[in-house]
């Protein structure tokens, strides 16, 4: 068997992965799967004085599967709700190598190791300092220094594309209206086929509006129609 990674609609990932299993087996398909893995890491986060640990996904909207690949398990797994396809050239998926999928793994030991607490503060939220020559004294969030979000998600990108080929990708472009700004927000997220956009989640609505203003509810609904409509143009 060979390793290749499955591309899901990102939030749906572990969905996908008992969906994988259940297809398969009902196709009588279920010794063509080995491992099947969603790379995730503990972190710590606080915020308004809470802490919380949680899983947090390595890498957002990928599947690592371990399969005997053949035209039977491809179409079976591509069909499959929620699944955009395999990483690999059209219909033909790129095996991972073992050494290449243990660097995977390895690195989402070593992150889960050296990750720092994710404190969340905003501007202008009342603190209070517990330790130091200040403590027990109140303050206010002036400004926040370190890493920001849209550079990890750059960073975390970069890696994904080290590790295997691009994804196949629609010209979202071609949506009338959308925009240089959004379709970047599109790719950002991982959402990158017209299929993909036309199905896209609740959570993923809701994370594209925060992060672009002035989207209306109409623009987004006029969007997802049209990337409905491309997408069944293509099949």
């Amino acid at each position: 068997m060979n390793w290749y990674i499955v591309q899901a609609y990102s939030g749906f990932e572990k969905k996908v992965v008992e969906s994988i299993k259940d297809t398969l087996n009902k196709s009588k398909l279920g010794e063509n799967l080995g491992e099947i893995l969603v790379p995730t890491q503990e972190v710590t986060e606080v915020k308004k004085g809470k802490r919380t640990k949680k899983q947090k996904k390595y890498f957002p909207g990928y599947i690592l599967a371990q399969l005997e690949m053949s035209k039977e398990v491809y179409h079976a797994i591509k069909n499959i709700q929620k699944v955009s396809g395999f990483l690999g050239s059209g219909d033909k998926p790129t095996p991972i190598s073992d050494q290449e999928i243990q660097r995977i793994l390895g690195s989402v030991s070593e992150s889960a190791i050296n990750q720092k607490s994710g404190i969340s503060f905003e501007i202008g939220e009342k603190v209070k300092v517990c330790d130091g020559p200040f403590a027990s004294f109140n303050g206010l969030v002036e400004e926040i220094d370190g890493i920001s979000e849209e550079t990890l998600d750059d960073f975390i990108t970069q890696a994904k594309n080290l590790v295997a080929e691009k994804p196949a990708k629609d010209d979202l472009s071609e949506i009338v209206g959308i925009g240089e700004v959004f379709t970047k927000a599109l790719y950002k997220h991982g959402i990158h086929t017209f299929e993909h956009f036309g199905n896209i989640s609740t959570e993923e609505r809701e994370r594209l509006a925060e992060e672009i203003e002035g989207i209306g509810e109409d623009s987004m609904n006029d969007f997802i129609a049209q990337s409905k409509k491309l997408a069944k143009k293509k099949k």
